[in-house]
């Protein structure tokens, strides 16, 4: 009932639920990452996702904080095929509280082929007219791949969720 609650939220065909926002993460990131694969991850990113990133086995690059044109420049660098690449960034930091560049992070991954990994734990609820965030409030949501986040920040129980972008 609850993960039809949260796809309906997104507008998506599936969610899952996980116990926790970390576990999300570590649940998303591992499962979709592989040892051939790159993930570019922003250098802001919390420590959860770092951590998600270093279990999956998959290389990572750091790019500079809310920078596409960095994350554009390792792309170039490691010539890595768009299949073999995810880009993980959050919809706000939660360090700072400041807003990603989802619509330039985005235009990079998808130039490459790239699946993109949006933490929403720091918007869901607070951004976008629907509260999806700011995949939402940007217009990129469709656009991003998966949708990840937590229900311990706006909506102040326990729990983590994740979405993909397809359509209902």
């Amino acid at each position: 009932m609850l993960e039809a609650e949260v796809a309906a939220l997104y507008g998506r065909r599936d969610a899952i639920v996980f116990s926790t926002g970390f576990m999300a993460n570590l649940g998303v990131i591992s499962t979709l990452a592989r040892e051939d694969d790159t993930i570019f991850i922003d250098a802001h990113c919390h420590a959860s996702i770092f951590d998600a990133c270093r279990l999956s086995g998959a290389r990572i690059h750091q790019f500079r904080h809310n920078d596409a044109g960095d994350l554009a420049r390792l792309f170039t660098e490691s010539a890595v095929p768009g299949p073999n690449a995810m880009v993980v960034v959050e919809g706000v930091y939660s360090v700072w509280g400041d807003v990603s560049d989802l619509r330039g992070v985005v235009a990079v991954a998808k130039q490459n082929d790239a699946v993109v990994i949006v933490d929403e734990a720091h918007a869901m609820g607070i951004y976008g007219n629907h509260g999806r965030g700011i995949a939402e409030l940007q217009g990129v949501e469709q656009d991003i791949d998966v949708i990840v986040g937590t229900f311990s920040k706006t909506v102040g129980v326990i729990g983590g969720y994740a979405v993909t972008t397809l359509p209902a």
